[in-house]
C-alpha cells in the first residue's frame, strides 16, 4: 500500500544523518552561527544547490540577525527535496 506524502517522500534516515554530520562539522567553530560567505558551503555541499542561491537563501532564513545558526540550518536542510525545490522557486520569483 502506498501512502500519500503531501511534500513527497521523506529523505532516507542515512541521508538525514549525513546532512546532520556535515552541518555539525560546518558549525563546529561557529557556535554563534555562520555569516553569508560561510553559508555558501552549506548551500553547495549539503543542499546540493548552485552557489548563486546562497545569498537569497541566507536572507530568507537568517531572520535579520546577519547569521544562520546551526538550528536554522538543520531545519532548512532536513526538509524534503520537494520543499527545498519549492523554496528555490519562491526565491526566484
Amino acid at each position: 500500500m502506498d501512502f500519500y506524502f503531501q511534500h513527497g517522500h521523506p529523505p532516507p534516515n542515512e541521508l538525514k544523518e549525513q546532512c546532520m554530520l556535515r552541518i555539525d562539522q560546518l558549525f563546529h567553530d561557529h557556535l554563534d552561527g555562520v555569516q553569508m560567505h560561510e553559508f555558501k558551503l552549506l548551500t553547495k555541499e549539503v543542499c546540493k544547490l548552485p552557489s548563486f542561491f546562497s545569498t537569497s537563501l541566507f536572507r530568507k532564513i537568517e531572520n535579520g540577525a546577519g547569521v544562520v545558526t546551526r538550528w536554522l540550518a538543520l531545519r532548512m536542510v532536513l526538509r524534503s527535496q520537494h520543499q527545498l525545490s519549492q523554496l528555490v522557486l519562491v526565491l526566484l520569483s
